[in-house]
Order: structure tokens, then C-alpha cells, then sequence
């Protein structure tokens, strides 16, 4: 067990860790916002929402298992024991390590699950910065011996407000390339950044040299699915998997494997969440056959 109580996750936090496998050479990541995932008890200090219902729920769980991802990047997920409720659901409660962060007005937090073959070295949910309405989960978790990637969970700002938003948007973006680069590592970001592929807000992520998982794959056939669906906008792509140059050299994209998980994958996607499970695969074959040891500032 290793206990994270001076990294901001609590003083009763730990996580399981499993010996790290070498037979696996591929890796996947999904990130998915699963829309409004409140717990049962109405808390008086937060506007959050009633709870989903058993058919939502039960086809949140069904897109989770669906996918069966090695780490996962969730939005708007009220605490940790909701979660544990919807991966028992999935069949997955023994699969991931849990980091949750710290909730907005609303209720809802980013989240991280990874799995308990992959060791986590570092956490931080950055709770107490308020550039974020709802601060980014950070973990730097060791994919091979010596091998260390530093993953975020992102939800930025909503479009709602207007400029106001943009601007508010475009700092938090900012924000999160500070805390990525903190450590000369590969980074990933994976997340709702809530804008466009041709907005301000990631031309930022983009100009520091962090790479859509869209553009890495030359096979996939989605990558220009929509990965969010409203009523009165219609869809567009608003979630993301970025890359740094660092995670591009060692971890390549498994080509044909960038997925997003919609109703001609499962029907049950419009039900479970306004957002689609964005997903892709990385070779490990590069950094297995290969000592490493990234150093933790």
C-alpha cells in the first residue's frame, strides 16, 4: 500500500499497487465525461443534482465495461464512493486505483482511474487553486520499471457565459500547461476542454507542443466524430487525448485504434452521458524492451 496523505488526496488515501506486467505491450486511455454522476444525499453547501437514473446509470456502467481501459480520465463525478457504485456496477470495483478532486458549486470533479498494475508515484488534485473551477487530477504513474508518464484529468470551463468563459477557458488552459511541464517527462492530457479543435483555448495546448491523439492516428476512421451532442447546438468535438513530444517518442499510437464510443458502438451512449467515451491505444513495445528512469522534481 502507499499512503499519499502529504500529496492534497487525503489523509486516508492509498492506493494498491500490483507488479507491474511485461507481457502487455499495449495501453488504453479513455476519457469521458459522464455527465452529472451526483450520489444520493442532497449536500446543502453544494447546487448539485439528483442522482441518475437505474437506465442511465446502468449504461454508463455498460459503456465503462465496454471499453475496459487501463486509465481513465472522468468528468463530472461528485466523489469517489459514487464511483466505486458505478465501477462495482461495470464489474470493475477491483480494477483502479481512485483520485477524485476537488468539486465546484455543482457538485462535480475531475476524476482518474488507473489500473492497480500500473504503480502511482505521485498525486496532486491541486485543490487549492482557484485559476480552476474545477482544478485538474494529476498522477505520474509508472508504466514500465523507470518508466514514468504524467497524466491529467481536465474539465475546463463551460461555454456558457459567453467571452467571459473564453477568457476564463483560456486561462485555466494556460494554467494546466504550467502544471504539465513542471516535470521533463511524457505528459498526457485527457479531458473535456470544452472548445473546438480550431478555438484559442487549444491553439495554447497545442503551441506548447502537445499533440491531438487524432492526429496520430492515420487509420482511424473517427477521428472527426463528434464527442458531444446538445439539442440546441447539435454536436461538436470538445474532448480530447493530448500527447507531449516526450510521450509521442516513447509511446506511439497504435494506428486504426482512437475510437469514440457512440451509438453505432453502443446504443446505450446517448442515455448514458451528453459526452461520448473518447479512447486510444499506445505501444508500450518501446519502453519495455528499454531501462528507464524519469526523474521526479
Amino acid at each position: 500500500m502507499i499512503n499519499f496523505s502529504s500529496l492534497g488526496v487525503g489523509t486516508n488515501t492509498q492506493f494498491v499497487n500490483k507488479k507491474i506486467g511485461t507481457n502487455n505491450t499495449e495501453i488504453k486511455l479513455t476519457t469521458y465525461n459522464v455527465y452529472n454522476l451526483f450520489d444520493k444525499v442532497d449536500d446543502p453547501n453544494k447546487d448539485d443534482g439528483p442522482p441518475k437514473d437505474e437506465k442511465s446509470l446502468k449504461a454508463l456502467a455498460e459503456i465503462l465495461k465496454q471499453n475496459n481501459s487501463d486509465i481513465v480520465a472522468l468528468q463530472e463525478v461528485e466523489n469517489k464512493e459514487v464511483l466505486e457504485e458505478l465501477l462495482s456496477l461495470a464489474g470493475l470495483k477491483d480494477k483502479y486505483n481512485i483520485i477524485v478532486g476537488k468539486s465546484d458549486n455543482r457538485g462535480i470533479a475531475t476524476a482518474l482511474l488507473v489500473s492497480k498494475k500500473f504503480p502511482i508515484k505521485k498525486v496532486d488534485i491541486h485543490q487549492d487553486d482557484t485559476t480552476f473551477k474545477r482544478p485538474p487530477v494529476e498522477a505520474i504513474v509508472e508504466l514500465s520499471p523507470g518508466f514514468n508518464v504524467k497524466f491529467f484529468s481536465v474539465h475546463l470551463k463551460s461555454k456558457r457565459g459567453g467571452i467571459e468563459s473564453d477568457i476564463q477557458r483560456q486561462k485555466e488552459a494556460a494554467k494546466l500547461i504550467e502544471y504539465a511541464k513542471k516535470d521533463d517527462i511524457p505528459t498526457i492530457l485527457m479531458g473535456d476542454f470544452n472548445d473546438t479543435p480550431d478555438s484559442n483555448t487549444i491553439s495554447i495546448i497545442k503551441n506548447n507542443k502537445f499533440t491531438d491523439a487524432r492526429q496520430l492516428d492515420n487509420l482511424s476512421t473517427e477521428t472527426n466524430n463528434y464527442t458531444h451532442y446538445s439539442n440546441k447546438y447539435g454536436g461538436h468535438i470538445l474532448d480530447y487525448i493530448f500527447l507531449n513530444d516526450k510521450a509521442k517518442e516513447k509511446l506511439s499510437v497504435v494506428q486504426g485504434s482512437f475510437d469514440v464510443t457512440d451509438e453505432y458502438d453502443n446504443p446505450l451512449a446517448p442515455i448514458a452521458s451528453d459526452h461520448r467515451a473518447v479512447s486510444v491505444k499506445l505501444n508500450l513495445q518501446n519502453i519495455l524492451s528499454n531501462k528507464f528512469e524519469n526523474t521526479l522534481k
